[in-house]
C-alpha cells in the first residue's frame, strides 16, 4: 500500500512539473523550463522505479 501511495505522490508532483514546464515555456522563461523539465524527468524516472517495485 506505501508503494501506491508514493506512486500516486510522485504522479501529483510529476503533473505539477509538467504544468510549470509548459507554463515557462509559454512566457519565455528558459531557466524556469530547464529546472521543470529536468524535475519531470526525475519524477518520471521515480515512477517507472515504483511500478516496476509494485509489480
Amino acid at each position: 500500500m506505501e508503494l501506491i501511495e508514493e506512486l500516486a505522490e510522485e504522479i501529483r508532483k510529476y503533473d505539477r512539473a509538467r504544468d510549470l514546464t509548459e507554463k515557462a515555456l509559454m512566457t519565455e522563461m528558459e531557466d524556469m523550463y530547464l529546472e521543470y523539465s529536468s524535475r519531470m524527468e526525475q519524477h518520471k524516472e521515480k515512477i517507472s522505479q515504483l511500478i516496476l517495485q509494485i509489480q
